[in-house]
C-alpha cells in the first residue's frame, strides 16, 4: 500500500526495449526489498510501477506501450540528467 512516504533514494540504471516490451531498471541501493514479492507495486518519483523482477540489488518493472511511449523521454531525462529517483 502506498504510503506517501520517501523511504529511499534510488537509481533509474536502464531502459531496455525489446520489440513491443520495454523494462525500467530501478537500483533501490539502501530500500530493503525482502518483503516485496513480484506483481507488487512501488512508488517511483509517485507513480506505481509493478515489479516484474527482483534480481536482488532493485527491480524491473515492465511498462505497456502507451507507458513506454509517454514515460520513456520523462525516464530518459531523469537517467541522463538526475538518474536518482524517490522511492
Amino acid at each position: 500500500m502506498f504510503t506517501g512516504i520517501i523511504q529511499s533514494i534510488g537509481e533509474v540504471a536502464a531502459i531496455e526495449a525489446k520489440g513491443d516490451d520495454t523494462r525500467l531498471r530501478i537500483l533501490t541501493n539502501k530500500l530493503d526489498l525482502g518483503d516485496v514479492q513480484l506483481g507488487d507495486s512501488i512508488a517511483v518519483n509517485g507513480v506505481c510501477l509493478t515489479a516484474v523482477e527482483l534480481p536482488g540489488d532493485g527491480f524491473f518493472s515492465r511498462l505497456m506501450i502507451w507507458q513506454s511511449i509517454l514515460l520513456k523521454r520523462a525516464l530518459f531525462v531523469l537517467m541522463v540528467l538526475v538518474e536518482r529517483v524517490m522511492l
